[in-house]
């Protein structure tokens, strides 16, 4: 849970600033970096870490970095769409003509009005990194020994699965349980903050 919350917590802001980046800057860096979004977002995450983990190395500093260069891409791209969208309201027009500088507005107007949606998008995102982490451990290019982890723990038990099954069955409830409870709550966020944002109806 650890190694999930901590490559999170590092790929939603590394995501969250080059999307809103990208969305004040536009042109030919907007254009690029949208394109290696793409790419990147074309293939599974537990794919590309796989590959990452494998040229870089099974320890615990190249197990963040490849599950951060696999996982910002999300963000980044619902940070550019919510910055773009901020961008065009009046508030950061006013901003704009009384000659406020670009990173004082992204700063000031346009990154606290995106932090909600992409927060709530953290949390659903947080049951994947989870799996992903538990994934890589049980194919053995994560966690290593002697540090614990639950993926390692469904692989280490499954020789013994016939005569203790609970050595299998304890793992994967926890993995289980884990990322569809942080779903949910991620979720719940959003379809609070959507109730919100919905316009009352008049009587």
């Amino acid at each position: 849970m650890s190694i999930a919350a901590i490559t999170l917590a590092i790929s939603a802001v590394t995501g969250t600033l080059i999307g809103i980046v990208c969305a004040r800057r536009g042109g030919v860096l907007d254009e690029f970096v949208m394109r290696v979004t793409d790419v990147l977002l074309a293939f599974p995450e537990v794919i590309v870490a796989m590959f990452l983990v494998s040229v870089l190395g099974t320890n615990y500093l190249t197990l963040v970095l490849a599950l951060v260069i696999s996982g910002w891409t999300p963000f980044a791209r619902l940070a550019r769409g919510l910055a773009v969208e901020v961008s065009a309201r009046d508030f950061v027009e006013a901003a704009r003509a009384l000659g406020c500088s670009k990173p004082f507005i992204m700063f000031r107007h346009v990154l606290p009005n995106v932090l909600g949606p992409l927060l709530a998008h953290a949390a659903s995102r947080f049951g994947h990194k989870l799996i992903t982490v538990g994934a890589l451990s049980f194919l053995g290019l994560g966690v290593q020994p002697p540090d614990a982890d639950w993926g390692s723990m469904l692989a280490d038990g499954q020789p013994y699965l016939t005569r203790a099954s609970w050595l299998v069955i304890y793992p994967g409830l926890a993995i289980f349980v884990t990322a569809l409870s942080i779903t949910l709550i991620g979720q719940g966020i959003n379809a609070r903050r959507s109730s919100r944002n919905r316009p009352e109806e008049q009587p």
